[in-house]
């Protein structure tokens, strides 16, 4: 039985979306001690790029799913180097790094959102989640998205208790976590 052409484009371009987190995420993010969440995120990017090729080996991918899924990954990669290029030499650390930045950044996708990586990694798993639509695909996500929202947290905990806090606090007021909040759209509103 041949495999279709896009059946193999989709599939890896999900797959080398979970490459680019890696390779890009370890020249960008700054490891101050070997028990951070850098080796987890590794693995978490290595296991998803692992299942979809075993998932692309056993599943077909629709094409109408397979056309939603190369649009989220668009979506991803676009925001995750959004993110990326606005705070390269900021210091910002890997995942459960405990390094808080020398400044609140507001600016890029910062400005809206207080963590584009970790939305950018769901709307990845999100591609693959309607790739494959299947039960281990949705456990997958939501295990991965538990790790990535804890991983917020711990994040705004360390900037918390840092000398940040205030200008965080003003901060988180105006921005939403994942998605832009409906608060931020009328400030940018009343501000034009």
């Amino acid at each position: 039985m041949k495999v279709p052409a896009f059946h193999i484009v989709v599939a890896a371009v999900l797959t080398l979306q979970f490459v680019h987190y890696y390779g890009a995420g370890a020249r960008t993010f700054v490891r101050s001690r070997l028990d951070d969440g850098g080796e987890e995120a590794a693995a978490l990017f290595a296991l998803a790029g692992a299942g979809i090729i075993i998932l692309a080996w056993i599943y077909r991918i629709d094409v109408l799913n397979g056309v939603i899924a190369l649009g989220l990954v668009s979506a991803s990669l676009f925001l995750y180097e959004w993110a990326r290029r606005t705070i390269r030499g900021r210091g910002f650390a890997v995942i459960f790094g405990g390094n808080v930045p020398e400044a609140v950044c507001d600016s890029g996708p910062y400005a809206y959102i207080r963590h584009p990586f970790y939305a950018s990694y769901v709307i990845g798993l999100t591609a693959a989640l309607v790739a494959f639509p299947n039960v281990f695909t949705a456990l997958g996500w939501f295990v991965a998205t538990w790790f990535f929202v804890h991983g917020a947290r711990h994040d705004e905990m360390a900037i918390s208790d840092s000398p940040l806090a205030g200008a965080y606090a003003d901060y988180r007021k105006r921005t939403g976590m994942f998605f832009p909040t409906p608060r931020r759209q009328q400030h940018i509103s009343h501000a034009a």
